[in-house]
């Protein structure tokens, strides 16, 4: 007979075939119950029971059905502490799967563990943006990101913005942004020390908007909040205090409609004359490809050096 075990808490559903429980013969561990029969606790990010998403106790095979990860015989949930668990490996390997403690903790370099209770992010990032000219893009908020500091770098480029800037960083960039305002938050979770910093303009002429130390009340972490100007650019530096470094979770959210927004620069104004037109449409388009020089290249609108289809379409958004 087929087990039906855990079945009331997987929302009456019994998958047969899948327990393999009728075969006594299939015990690995020699306890008298089947491998397949085994119970414990089942990790899954979008369902489950006491203040975090998880289920016990079910068998492996009913977990995996259910699209969960199984953290083996007589494990509980109150004990696993599942989790976001992040593969900081260049795209497009950084993903993320959701776990317990132990296991993403057993996994070492290049994993990371987002805490009890987080949620797989939009994001796993960590590689490659550790200068303002290789700013990770944010296209759409809101949005998590799950990131490290370990392998970024100090960016003496940068002028300071708040807190100085003493430790390795890594830069994200937000394109087009909406017309209200936007906070970034490191309060949900981060491993060491953190700082926030925020910057509008090219990376030739960076102007801080905002930084922050410690401005998260329960925690300690950073928070910046400010007025967007519609369709303009915004690159954020996560840094840390005293060289400290680690891991982060970065929320970056829309707020309500403002008004009093800086403005920084009138983005896509490529001639000079206070507006966005044909005149600045057809300088762009002539300097379509790579930048000669990363540090001089006006119509390079989100700062990767190049001039293509990200920048047209910040241009158009600033069209008048």
């Amino acid at each position: 007979m087929e087990s039906q075990l855990g079945c009331a808490l997987l929302d009456g559903i019994f998958f047969p075939g899948t327990t393999g429980c009728d075969d006594p013969s299939i015990d690995r561990n020699g306890d008298g119950i089947p491998d397949e029969c085994e119970t414990g606790a089942c990790c899954l990010q979008d369902e489950g029971h006491f203040f975090f998403p998880c289920l016990d106790p079910v068998t492996k095979a009913e977990c995996e059905a259910r699209g969960g990860w199984f953290e083996g015989p007589d494990t509980r949930c109150e004990f696993v502490n599942c989790g976001a668990c992040c593969n900081f490996s260049p795209p497009p390997d950084n993903f993320c799967e959701y776990v317990g403690m132990v296991t993403c903790g057993s996994r070492g370099s290049p994993w990371g563990y987002g805490g009890v209770g987080s949620i797989c992010p939009d994001l796993c990032l960590i590689s490659g943006n550790s200068t303002c000219l290789t700013s990770a893009p944010i296209f759409d908020l809101p949005t998590t990101i799950m990131g490290s500091t370990m392998w970024g770098g100090v960016d003496e480029d940068a002028p300071e913005c708040g807190p100085p800037i003493e430790s390795d960083g890594v830069w994200y960039i937000i394109v087009n942004a909406p017309g209200s305002e936007i906070t970034a938050s490191l309060c949900s979770d981060a491993s060491f020390d953190t700082r926030i910093s925020v910057y509008c303009g090219p990376c030739s002429d960076l102007a801080c908007l905002a930084g922050d130390d410690d401005g998260c009340i329960e925690t300690g972490r950073s928070t910046v909040t400010w007025c967007a100007q519609a369709g303009s650019t915004y690159r954020i530096l996560v840094h840390g205090a005293f060289g400290e470094v680690g891991d982060f979770t970065l929320q970056v959210d829309e707020g309500p409609p403002c008004e009093d927004a800086i403005e920084c620069s009138c983005l896509g104004d490529l001639d000079g004359d206070c507006m966005v037109g044909v005149k600045d449409l057809l300088i762009l388009l002539g300097n379509w490809g790579l930048c000669g020089d990363c540090n001089d290249c006006p119509a390079d609108l989100d700062g990767d050096c190049s001039v293509g289809v990200k920048d047209l379409l910040i241009l158009l958004g600033n069209w008048g």
